[in-house]
């Protein structure tokens, strides 16, 4: 059989004089997800047909025909008993097993995991039941330092037929660490926002909507989390302040539970910088996003255990240098001098002498951000991982004994 992910067939045998069209599962388990969005819409690009079964409220991706949304993982408790919870999920699992016996995917690519413990549950049957997985490595360990969920990563990166990575760091730490062979690992780019995102707002009417003016702005964004180091930012705003009265730090995104939003709360309230620092502890809503990086001059991400992040991605998508953690896969992103400034982790002076550094240099600030957005447009995109991924895809199968010969052609005659 002839598996390509276009409509046309192929040279070679068919089956029943047609090819067979690419079919592809995507798990995700979100209502909605930016990274997955434009990956899904590249993918398709290539011809591809996408199942994507996701959290029960989403509704993205709803305007493509060639993608069809199965809202199966059940959403937020919002007062729902824990058993019953327990319940729903035992039913999802039950719905996407019975959907994959429907369906018969060539492919079942795991975006991520929702909830790792119970997700684990589905990659094991999909094992059992001899389908082909692919699995996208965002973290190669726990971020919140949990010892069975990090087991449940490197058994996930061992079984996995194919891993797709976003940085070679996190492929040297598959092939050294969890012991995974490079012939099943691809490295893949983190493409830009710009489907997601607008780009519409300037930097003075951004600016005059979070009512800032001419000050030097410092944004911190996306989900609050232990992390991604705002213990070792705040005091380094403090510190950087002396030397920048002008200093203003947005912290906008929702932290992961109430206890951290407080704890943050009084740490800047006993650092004195309740004039400085706006906390926007909420979820800021996808057409508020262009607001905070347009009147932004530089994005912060102090990370203290990260691999990559789409944070970065998000920031290059609007121009914006970063300043970094020297921490995974973001040296290989961050350009030192050329789009951002990158400082040890877990260190407050380092940081409060970068911010200093950008300070001093500022006038340097809006080139750098331009010289992130041409890696955005001509190095880190979608199609480049749409490509990447498809001839993973293809090349898995053609890897499997069971007749899928011609894949490699279709492979080939796709990217020559």
């Amino acid at each position: 059989m002839n598996i390509t992910p276009y409509d046309t067939p192929l040279r070679g045998r068919t089956t029943g004089g047609q090819a067979t069209r690419l079919r592809i599962m995507m798990v995700s388990g979100w209502e909605s997800n930016p990274y997955v969005d434009c990956a899904i819409r590249a993918l398709l690009k290539t011809g591809a047909c996408v199942n994507l079964v996701a959290r029960e409220g989403s509704d993205a991706l709803r305007d493509l025909p060639a993608c069809t949304i199965h809202p199966i993982f059940p959403g937020h408790r919002n007062g729902r008993s824990y058993l019953r919870m327990a319940v729903l999920e035992i039913i999802a699992l039950a719905r996407v097993l019975r959907l994959v016996r429907k369906t018969r995917p060539h492919v079942v690519h795991f975006q991520s995991y929702r909830m790792i413990r119970l997700d684990w549950s589905l990659f094991l049957c999909l094992l059992l039941l001899r389908y082909k997985i692919v699995f996208t490595v965002h973290d190669t360990h726990s971020l919140e330092e949990s010892r069975l969920d990090t087991c449940i990563f490197t058994q996930t990166a061992r079984r996995s037929h194919l891993l797709l990575v976003h940085s070679l760091n996190a492929r040297e730490i598959l092939m050294g660490k969890w012991k995974v062979n490079p012939d099943r690992i691809r490295v893949v780019p983190h493409g830009g926002y710009d489907h997601y995102y607008k780009r519409q707002t300037s930097r003075s009417s951004a600016r005059a909507r979070l009512g800032l003016h001419s000050e030097f702005v410092l944004l911190a964004f996306g989900t609050i989390r232990p992390y991604k180091g705002l213990d070792y930012l705040l005091p380094a705003v403090a510190e950087a302040r002396k030397s920048i009265p002008a200093l203003r730090l947005l912290i906008a995104g929702r932290a992961f539970n109430q206890e951290l939003g407080n704890q943050y709360r009084r740490q800047i309230s006993d650092l004195n910088l309740g004039a400085c620092v706006g906390f926007e502890n909420r979820y800021i809503e996808p057409e508020e996003v262009e607001n905070f990086f347009s009147a932004a001059d530089l994005v912060v991400l102090p990370y203290i255990r990260i691999d990559q992040s789409g944070v970065l991605f998000l920031s290059y998508t609007f121009g914006k240098p970063v300043l970094a953690t020297r921490l995974g896969g973001l040296p290989e992103f961050v350009r030192e001098g050329t789009c951002g400034y990158l400082v040890r982790p877990g260190d407050s002076r380092a940081l409060s002498t970068a911010i200093i550094k950008a300070w001093n240099n500022r006038e340097k600030l809006a080139e750098m951000g331009l010289n992130a957005r041409r890696l955005i447009e001509r190095e880190y995109t979608w199609e480049r991982q749409a490509e990447i991924t498809l001839e993973s895809y293809l090349s898995l199968l053609g890897a499997d004994s069971s007749g899928h010969d011609g894949v490699r052609s279709a492979s080939a005659s796709h990217l020559v």
